[in-house]
């Protein structure tokens, strides 16, 4: 409870300009009646700024809010998911809590609806489930592409199906190499023209070049889903979510390669699904012997990923 307590208060607290969001988020809160910014934010967060204006001219009257809620929701999602809720919060503390909580706010609680979800879809609540998952699009609109989650399967994966599990990360590279390129043949609503402008900049030189598919972290991440894979029957008898969370990591480490073309449709959406990796990661704990190795491997790859990605990769610097 003391943790959650301070990891709000952080988050809500955090200083202007020390993530890459936050002053842009000031800026939104300080000006939400302008129309430019109903292009540039989801409603939900205009709607609130509009109320919390009324509380306070602090922007981070709204940032609080959004740390509350966002932190809660994986603190309560952690407990219910896990045997051993402390190993989550420590690779949470590893990653996701610095880019969504710390960052991205609004994918946070996105991404805390998105676990919360996992209980329902195991019990065959799928209404509940969807319910929480559209709810999540009131706060992010990526939220949408997380909608399939809620018909997952929640069958066992047997031996056969934990192959084609496998199989689907070559199965990306090659899509990768073969440079497969749907998105700008089926004609969605916002979601082409973004994408269609996104591809305009890029080959000018302006949006960035392609993601690096072979990246340390990725290769990681890879080699720990087929890790969990391989002892699926040893981790099963300790988690009965195992099923539902490892096809949901596949699909994250799937788009990620898929829709490389495209980097930021590529990290956001393999981000969006990857919030059950905090959950996978810990799985290594039930495969060691003695338990304190085990403790010791996953508390050492969540202090990894912090270094990585707060002195390597940088992410608190602007880009």
């Amino acid at each position: 409870m003391m943790l959650t307590v301070v990891l709000i208060l952080l988050a809500g607290f955090r200083e202007i300009g020390a993530d890459r969001d936050s002053e842009n988020y000031e800026y939104f809160f300080n000006n939400y009646d302008s129309p430019e910014i109903s292009f540039a934010v989801e409603y939900s967060y205009i709607f609130l700024s509009h109320i919390f204006n009324f509380i306070s001219n602090d922007v981070h009257s709204i940032f609080l809010f959004y740390a509350i809620i966002g932190v809660s929701l994986k603190m309560i999602a952690f407990r219910r998911i896990s045997g051993v809720w402390f190993l989550p919060v420590a690779v949470y503390l590893g990653y996701y809590y610095l880019l969504h909580d710390l960052t991205q706010m609004r994918a946070s609680i996105v991404s805390g609806l998105t676990l919360c979800s996992i209980p329902f879809i195991y019990n065959g609540q799928r209404k509940i489930a969807m319910g929480l998952l559209l709810l999540g699009c009131f706060f992010h609109y990526s939220a949408i592409a997380l909608l399939p989650i809620a018909f997952i399967s929640r069958k066992e994966m047997s031996g056969r199906e934990r192959w084609i599990w496998a199989a689907i990360v070559p199965f990306g590279y090659l899509a990768y190499f073969a440079q497969v390129n749907i998105m700008t043949q089926i004609q969605i609503p916002y979601i082409t023209e973004k994408l269609e402008i996104y591809e305009t900049l890029r080959d000018k030189g302006i949006a960035g070049d392609e993601i690096n598919v072979f990246n340390l972290v990725f290769i990681v991440k890879c080699v720990i889903y087929f890790y969990v894979l391989f002892f699926y029957d040893t981790i099963a008898l300790k988690n009965k979510y195992l099923p539902i969370i490892m096809r949901i990591m596949g699909l994250s480490i799937f788009v990620y390669l898929f829709f490389a073309q495209f980097p930021i449709l590529s990290i956001r959406l393999s981000e969006l699904y990857g919030i059950v990796q905090i959950l996978v990661y810990t799985y290594i704990f039930y495969t060691i012997r003695p338990q304190w190795a085990g403790l010791s491997i996953v508390c050492m790859l969540s202090i990894t990923l912090f270094i990585i990605y707060v002195f390597v990769q940088k992410i608190f610097e602007a880009s």
